[in-house]
């Protein structure tokens, strides 16, 4: 109803959204044909330009909308979380997947782990508790299943998670 007031068009919503889906199903198409390897041997970068980009958020450049500051206006609103979430998986399963990565030894888990708490106290700043949590359990979940021991997995949730917590209560008592 809205969008036939102010826009003269009732379906125009539905209309920019049947575009949006049109250029995901073709984006999705293109990245389904890249192979697996490149996405791995890509992955650090691409993790590090979605840190980036969650950065740049925080900056005057973000776009702010009802008090979180989650976007990047390039034309049309970015919301950088989306492609952490997708890089994450892509550099965890990589890490992981290295045979030099000795899953019952506590030190392989400082690279994902600080990488995983940098990006939670990131997500603190805009706030977007359900993004860090989502970090937090595909950090916890993909450690787990590379073979990772339980004691170590509990660690892994629990300290980026009191991290966190800890994070998000300075940014709301100041």
């Amino acid at each position: 109803v809205r969008s036939g007031i102010s826009r003269g068009d009732p379906e125009h919503f539905f209309h920019q959204q049947l575009v949006f889906m049109v250029i995901g199903f073709v984006v999705m198409w293109i990245v389904s044909r890249i192979p697996y390897v490149i996405w791995g041997n890509a992955s650090t970068v691409l993790c590090g330009l979605s840190v980036l980009s969650l950065i740049i958020v925080l900056t005057p450049l973000g776009k702010s909308v009802n008090g979180a500051q989650r976007w990047i206006h390039l034309g049309v609103n970015i919301q950088p979380v989306e492609l952490m979430k997708f890089t994450w998986i892509l550099f965890l399963c990589h890490y992981y997947s290295d045979p030099k990565v000795n899953m019952g030894s506590m030190k392989n888990l400082i690279i994902p782990g600080l990488t995983a708490v940098v990006i939670i106290l990131l997500l603190a700043g805009q706030p977007d508790f359900g993004s860090a949590i989502i970090i937090a359990f595909l950090f916890s979940v993909s450690f787990f299943l590379a073979g990772g021991a339980f004691y170590h997995l509990i660690v892994s949730i629990l300290v980026p998670m009191g991290l966190f917590g800890l994070a998000m209560s300075h940014r709301f008592t100041h």
